[in-house]
């Protein structure tokens, strides 16, 4: 069985998957694949630039570019932008 999804705390693509005919608990894994940023955080404040950052979560959540957002959700969400000075990576698979 496997499973893909983004992982919304880290920002990274996951990729879970179990080994099929384990007997025990830990006979199971998860594998992933991620890219950690730290940087300071700030409130998005223009309309073009939350629909810039909801379409970019669309498309690493769904691999699909092709969204639109009404300006009633763009005015009712917010988004937030990580400005990342540092970047690292981890995976397990």
């Amino acid at each position: 069985m496997s499973f893909t999804s983004t992982a919304p705390r880290r920002g990274g693509r996951w990729t879970w998957s179990a080994e099929t005919g384990a007997e025990a608990a830990c006979g199971y894994t998860a594998a992933f694949q991620s890219v950690i940023g730290e940087g300071p955080i700030r409130v998005v404040e223009t309309a073009e630039e939350k629909r810039r950052g909801l379409a970019a979560i669309m498309r690493q959540a769904t691999c699909c570019g092709d969204w639109t957002f009404p300006d009633a959700a763009v005015d009712a969400v917010c988004v937030l932008r990580l400005d990342a000075e540092e970047l690292s990576c981890k995976e397990h698979l």
